[in-house]
């Protein structure tokens, strides 16, 4: 949504027997989407995949990060709904979770990690 005009760009599919609607045509409309549950919705790049299981990397404690894992559902080509494993309002990594993750992985190998020995 663009934050000054309040306005969305959506696509629909909409009888048009007569013709009367063109494809690029502007319109105001009211969508009622009714009362649903709520969810926490969060860029693609922040789930992870550690161990077979998807997470999210949130503070543990002030510097410190866990994973939790994450049960996801629906999704577009940015953003993932997370049904269930974090919670509305915690804090979690938004940028970096691969990072971190690549961190986790290689300290788990032991102190060889990456020399080839």
């Amino acid at each position: 949504m663009d934050a000054q005009t309040r306005r969305i760009t959506a696509q629909a599919i909409l009888q048009n027997g007569n013709g009367e609607w063109r494809p690029g045509t502007f319109v105001n409309a009211h969508v009622d989407v009714g009362e649903g549950e709520g969810c926490v919705v969060v860029e693609k790049s922040v789930v992870q995949v550690l161990n077979n299981k998807n997470v999210v990397f949130v503070q543990h404690k002030p510097g410190s990060f866990k994973p939790v894992e994450v049960v996801m559902g629906e999704s577009d080509s940015r953003l993932i709904q997370i049904r269930n494993g974090l919670e509305t309002g915690a804090e979690y990594v938004s940028e970096g979770a691969f990072e971190i993750k690549a961190k986790v992985v290689t300290s788990s190998l032991g102190g060889h990690a990456g020399h080839g020995h």
